[in-house]
């Protein structure tokens, strides 16, 4: 429609040209004549025109009141996932009360029982699960609040490099006894971002557990960051795992979605990971294809309104 009115508009003004040229130089037209002429393709010009400008206009306004749908579909998305949020939240919040005290004389007797039956190993080991098992329990409740329910925390810049180091440092013992190497590639010099450092060491401290969990016999942990230049920074964490299938990988970032048994995960780690990451204004994303995965986590320099999904700082089985 547009090239058709254009088209038009060209020809008429053409035409108008044309007309003067031939008036000029073989009919001439009286004075009377021309300008009559020129009134009359003005007039076309004008309506041609305002068609041109009404398209515009009502073609403009239609892919605006589509951006502007699509806002709302946004914010309404994002206020029901906030709602979903707080109602999880209050529920966890009443679940920690409700649990805590009583996981904790349970816990408290089965380690009683544990150091009074040296003589009766069966019973040690069975006590030694009830522990384990209230462990999980108390994990799920405290990852639970992670995820669901953020307090704020406060942001500041911040060295990913040695939070990265520090937070290696919590699987020196874990990594050597299943003979895992970690192989580092940190620049120092520009890796601070504006975060909270603890909710970043959490992020890593779930992405690290996660390629642990992934190579039981031994294997390779590679971390490295990336400056690509446009003030971002960028974490990648791969392991040397034996991947993630096709059919899981859809959902591997999904609350209490897990492939490992009880005792190792609750089925929240990476999902607190994604939440860390899109709190900071960031993203983080997986590539695994054939043997190995891989995580990479996107941080912005300086998020333009940090809304932290920050808890008290803690660390568990992812």
């Amino acid at each position: 429609m547009l090239v058709v009115l254009t088209a038009l508009t060209l020809s008429v003004l053409v035409w108008g040209v044309f007309q003067l040229v031939v008036s000029n130089y073989f009919l001439e037209f009286t004075i009377q004549e021309v300008h009559a002429m020129f009134v009359s393709h003005g007039l076309v010009c004008a309506v041609l025109l305002s068609a041109w400008a009404a398209f515009f206009i009502l073609r403009s306004r239609k892919k605006f009141e589509a951006e502007i749908a699509e806002k709302e579909a946004q914010f309404d998305d994002r206020m029901a996932q906030a709602e979903k949020m707080a109602a999880i939240g209050q529920i966890a919040a009443g679940v920690a009360h409700q649990l805590n005290t009583p996981l904790g004389s349970i816990m408290l007797t089965a380690e009683m029982i544990a150091e009074e039956v040296n003589g009766n190993a069966e019973l040690k080991e069975e006590s030694r699960k009830i522990i384990r098992n209230a462990n999980y329990c108390k994990g799920v409740v405290r990852n639970l609040l992670l995820y669901a329910k953020p307090q704020k925390q406060e942001f500041k810049e911040e060295s990913v490099c040695f939070i990265i180091r520090r937070t290696v440092s919590l699987f020196d013992h874990e990594m050597k006894k299943r003979g895992i190497r970690m192989n580092m590639s940190v620049d120092c010099k520009e890796c601070a971002v504006f975060c909270n450092g603890n909710l970043i060491e959490q992020l890593i401290f779930n992405l690290l557990q996660n390629a642990v969990d992934a190579q039981p016999n031994g294997g390779e942990i590679s971390i490295r960051t990336i400056i690509p230049g446009d003030g971002s920074l960028k974490i990648s964490v791969r392991d040397a795992g034996p991947g993630i299938s096709g059919d899981v990988l859809p959902h591997i970032f999904e609350p209490f979605y897990t492939t490992k048994s009880v005792e190792k995960g609750t089925g929240l780690g990476l999902a607190i990971a994604k939440r860390i990451a899109e709190d900071h204004g960031g993203v983080i994303d997986v590539e695994s294809a054939g043997k190995g995965s891989s995580f990479t986590v996107t941080l912005p320099a300086r998020p333009a309104s940090p809304t932290p999904a920050g808890a008290p700082h803690f660390h568990d089985h992812a």
